[in-house]
């Protein structure tokens, strides 16, 4: 008994571990709140999950989108803003993780820089996939903003 117990314990907190969302940093100079994230089924199968993250950006201020890849196996994050004007993007850049050096193949986190130029709602989708393949249900991280 006691052994199903701590199994069932396990993989109740693997299980939440695997539906955390992705990471949301900022710098110092910003004044944005994560307000929510839901997880939210995207299409057949029911395997297939989106994540919406809600945040609240100042007119003005940049933000930062941390999300981790592992390119070497062929996939990468892409993403769409919409509506396009309002959010501009500033940059992107490939951060290595916390792993051991030298591991071949491990994965690293992309951070995008954005900023917040006009009032509104705004939503930043990305899309993890093969760009070279056709995926019909790509891990995808939504982030609807709020420009105040």
């Amino acid at each position: 008994m006691a052994i199903g117990s701590m199994f069932l314990a396990l993989m109740l907190a693997l299980s939440l571990l695997f539906t955390l969302p992705a990471a949301v940093l900022f710098n110092s100079a910003t004044s944005v709140q994560l307000v929510e994230s839901v997880a939210v089924p995207v299409t057949e199968p029911l395997e297939a999950m989106e994540t919406l993250n809600v945040l609240t950006v100042e007119m003005g201020k940049e933000f930062t989108v941390t999300l981790r890849e592992n390119p070497s196996t062929g996939y990468s994050w892409t993403y769409a803003i919409d509506p396009e004007e309002g959010l501009v993007y500033i940059s992107d850049e490939a951060v290595l993780s916390s792993v051991p050096s030298g591991l071949a193949g491990a994965p690293n986190d992309r951070v995008w820089t954005f900023k917040a130029e006009a009032r509104g709602t705004y939503r930043i989708t990305f899309v993890y996939d093969r760009g070279f393949e056709a995926s019909q249900n790509p891990k995808t991280e939504i982030y609807e903003i709020t420009v105040q």
